[in-house]
């Protein structure tokens, strides 16, 4: 990219996997982004033709499939946008501040024309897919209408990175129902204006305010890597540039951690070694309103040798995390205030009668509220 020329990624989480309805938007602080067309080639080298040059109707340009790469810098405010279209399922267990758990769902989210999501704990039925938008803006000082909107994004690879010292990092891997390619976009997809949203105010979170614990051990952790895959497809049907939609296979946790062993840290060691399994929890905390915490409680180590350089003794421990007897493979923690985007998972309770109450009424963001001013999403459906 020229170095006159900025962008920034807004993201927004999106109503339903087949409607046109998107939340407000919320520009995220990106550290690397890698967003692809994704176009399908075929070289017809079977058709006929006179001489040895290629000509026009040799190429067909066939399915395309959107993908991006996004490493950024997650605050509490704006992480549910990545983990909801990531795990597809979520329940809040506190308000004020909002307080929400996201586990990976259990079994396949719906491709459907249904609005409500997947709600509540581990094994809880699947529902609608939840997913986000990315809209991709180039701007100069005369111009701010070039954009892309990469459409109904599902969350295929999630992981945590944090060393210490360091800010805390997600890295996502996406797949997009649909991109608008060579646009020029003068609003976001929900009507407003241009330059709508603004970033959070909240600073990025440092693995020195963290904390973590290996089974029944405290080490000093130089580094941790846990990375969360959904290993989904594309799936595309016939009459349909895009893909319909994205099949979720098996889902799977591997990752890593870097610990500087204490005197005795070969011998804490031995015990992951001797036993079966054993727990990773960690937490990232900026205060009572706003923290993330992790917890993957059945881990097997996989093979691992310890390094001596520089009088230190350090160890690379790689994992992989499973469910045992119906308890979640991972579950997510996250406090943020009152920003987190519940009005997204909220849909649908899944059991007993509605009230007035079950649902999350958004500020029409104009004069006198009354019912009118607000759209309420029936959970019967």
């Amino acid at each position: 990219m020229a170095s006159n020329v900025e962008s920034f990624i807004t993201v927004y989480s999106d109503i339903s996997w087949r409607g046109d309805s998107y939340s407000s938007p919320l520009p995220i602080h990106v550290d690397s982004e890698k967003f692809s067309f994704g176009q399908e080639f075929a070289e017809r080298e079977g058709k006929a033709r006179q001489g040895r040059a290629y000509i026009s109707n040799v190429t067909t340009a066939e399915a395309r499939k959107p993908t991006a790469e996004i490493t950024y810098q997650p605050r509490t405010d704006d992480i549910a946008y990545f983990l909801f279209p990531h795990f597809q399922m979520g329940i809040r267990t506190g308000s004020d501040p909002d307080v929400f758990e996201f586990v990976p769902s259990k079994g396949p989210p719906r491709y459907g024309y249904d609005i409500w999501k997947g709600y509540g704990t581990y094994g809880e039925p699947p529902g609608e897919v939840y997913s986000s938008s990315f809209l991709k803006k180039y701007f100069t000082t005369d111009s701010e209408i070039d954009s892309l909107l990469f459409r109904r994004g599902i969350c295929d690879s999630l992981t945590f990175s944090a060393s210490a010292g360091e800010d805390l990092l997600i890295k996502s891997s996406w797949k997009f129902k649909s991109v608008g390619t060579g646009t020029r976009v003068n609003s976001i997809p929900n009507g407003a204006a241009v330059d709508a949203g603004t970033y959070s105010t909240q600073s990025p979170f440092t693995f020195f305010e963290g904390t973590l614990n290996i089974g029944p051990h405290s080490f000093d952790i130089l580094s941790l890597d846990v990375t969360s895959k959904n290993n989904v497809l594309e799936k595309v049907i016939t009459g349909a540039q895009n893909p319909d939609c994205f099949p979720f296979r098996d889902y799977q946790i591997t990752g890593r951690f870097v610990i500087d062993l204490p005197s005795d840290g070969l011998e804490q060691i031995g015990s992951m070694v001797d036993v079966d399994n054993f727990a990773i929890t960690g937490t990232w905390y900026k205060d009572s309103s706003n923290y993330i915490v992790f917890d993957i409680p059945y881990c097997e180590r996989r093979n691992f040798d310890v390094g001596i350089g520089n009088r230190n003794i350090d160890a690379t421990i790689p994992f992989k995390a499973f469910e045992n007897d119906g308890t979640h493979p991972i579950k997510i923690t996250v406090s943020g205030g009152d920003v987190i985007p519940f009005e997204q998972v909220m849909y649908d309770a899944g059991y007993g009668a509605r009230t007035i109450a079950d649902y999350e009424l958004l500020d029409a963001g104009y004069g006198v509220r009354t019912i009118a001013d607000y759209e309420l999403i029936d959970r019967d459906n």
